[in-house]
């Protein structure tokens, strides 16, 4: 009895031991899996920071998605929170996979997809990289089924940072990065700084010369992938099983043949089978002034085209149909704000069409200075009508007028002179003189609009001619007189 004893309790202690180093192998490759890590790519650590279930709106979709919605212009056009949850060459069972990781911290009542992956012209950008650089923005199951689109062999590569990083430390310069307190340090608290998903793309100059993207009415028959019209099928699933409705929409570009856009049109008749909304912004680019090297580099909008693109988008997902639960969150409403104006004084040097300029003055969070001088004409009536809304009330354009707008609110206007401080910077407005701290801005031109962020530190201005037509002084059209 007492050798059988002695037998189950070798074995116990082999069972133990070995439990124990299995244990210990283990924790300690995830804690070196936590050190060693490629600290080099994104991992939307600020759309992770975000409150839970602040956003109205979720975009996914490749870089045409991230170039093309502006979060926070939408922001100041609808009252609306939204982000992009975008990646390179984002394909559709990508996207399916992104949304489930957006849905675990977030529940918007529109998801918009932009297209480009269903096309052919996929091929210019897909590689492995589209599955790499979207599993670093996801966690938990939706990251591995993404790495577990790669090839066996690379993705058993991406499964654990330390196999590739493992090296790193004879590189390390500062040995505190090994330690428990760096490892397990926690987490910023409140929202980190983000962009909200969009990338910045800075336009040409000057307009030499311009051009609407191709469309085509006849089209060779095409059929999407297997793998395309099963992820959008997910999607919409999922979407429906939430109560979200879903968008689609293709950007304005140039490499459009007929055999891509016989793609573009087969997910359109897919979204029309299946009752989803969509814009093909290739065919509506004529009607919205959306030109290639004007606001396009002819592949992803520039900042004045993703403020067209948003614009338009904000007008159709803002329809009666579209209801949302909105719920603002002073800091992050605040962001929206300082992201929003920083942008704005990257945009308006960009944008000459007065119609388009006058939508972002419109909808600034920041400063407006309205600097109108009679003359013998009258603007035109298409031009009064965005004026009086800025100041909420008709102008007398019969007389000099001045105003200064905040966050969309008058502020002050006079026929005669301002003077006013912004921020601890004195202004004054008065006829033919801008002052900012007492240093001239120029005010030529019957009509000036001034912006300035709301710390006064940036500006730009414009200066429109409004006698008998409406349009940017010194221009024709998109081009300098």
């Amino acid at each position: 009895m007492k050798r059988i004893l002695t037998f189950f309790g070798n074995i116990l202690q082999i069972v133990i031991k070995l439990a124990l180093a299995v244990v210990l192998v283990f924790s300690s490759f995830t804690y070196l899996n936590k050190v060693f890590y490629n600290k080099d790519v994104y991992r939307a650590e600020d759309f992770r920071s975000l409150p839970e279930n602040c956003l109205d709106v979720l975009v996914l979709g490749s870089s045409h998605a991230q170039y093309s919605f502006n979060p926070a212009f939408f922001y100041e056009e609808t009252g609306l929170y939204s982000y992009v949850l975008g990646s390179s060459c984002q394909p559709f069972k990508v996207s399916y996979q992104m949304l489930k990781e957006g849905l675990k911290t977030q529940s918007p009542k529109t998801v918009i997809l932009e297209v480009y992956t269903a096309l052919p012209l996929r091929s210019i950008c897909e590689g492995d990289s589209c599955y790499v650089r979207a599993e670093y923005e996801m966690t938990g199951e939706e990251k591995y089924e993404t790495i577990n689109y790669l090839p066996e062999e690379k993705a058993a590569q991406y499964r654990n940072d330390f196999v590739n990083y493992h090296n790193d430390w004879r590189t390390l310069k500062d040995w505190k990065e090994l330690l428990p307190g760096h490892v397990f340090a926690p987490k910023e608290e409140g929202i980190q700084y983000t962009t909200f998903g969009y990338v910045y793309n800075e336009p040409a100059w000057d307009y030499t010369n311009f051009w609407l993207p191709a469309t085509y009415l006849n089209v060779p028959e095409a059929e999407l992938r297997e793998e395309d019209l099963t992820a959008l099928n997910d999607i919409l699933t999922l979407c429906n099983e939430k109560g979200i409705q879903l968008y689609l929409y293709k950007t304005p570009m140039d490499q459009m043949d007929d055999v891509n856009y016989g793609y573009l049109k087969k997910v359109f008749a897919w979204a029309e089978e299946n009752g989803v909304d969509y814009c093909n912004f290739l065919k509506e680019a004529a009607g919205l002034e959306y030109f290639m090297n004007i606001h396009s580099d002819s592949y992803h909008p520039y900042i004045n085209g993703a403020a067209i693109i948003t614009h338009e988008l904000a007008r159709r997902i803002t329809a009666p149909s579209y209801a949302y639960a909105h719920a603002e969150n002073a800091e992050l409403t605040q962001l929206y704000h300082e992201i929003e104006q920083g942008y704005t004084v990257r945009y308006l040097p960009y944008e000459v069409s007065p119609f388009k300029v006058l939508l972002r003055y419109q909808n600034t969070s920041g400063y407006v200075i309205l600097h109108y001088l009679k003359t013998e004409s009258e603007p035109l009536d298409e031009l009064k009508q965005p004026l009086n809304a800025m100041v909420q009330k008709g102008i007398d354009y019969t007389q000099n007028y001045f105003a200064l707008i905040h966050n969309g609110e008058l502020v002050t206007d006079s026929n005669s002179a301002i003077d006013t401080e912004i921020h601890g910077h004195t202004l004054h407005v008065s006829a033919n003189q801008i002052l900012i701290d007492g240093a001239a801005q120029d005010a030529s031109g019957p009509l000036t609009l001034m912006f300035l962020t709301d710390k006064a530190d940036q500006w730009y201005a414009h200066h429109l001619e409004y006698r008998g037509y409406t349009w940017e002084w010194g221009y024709h059209y998109y081009t300098k007189d």
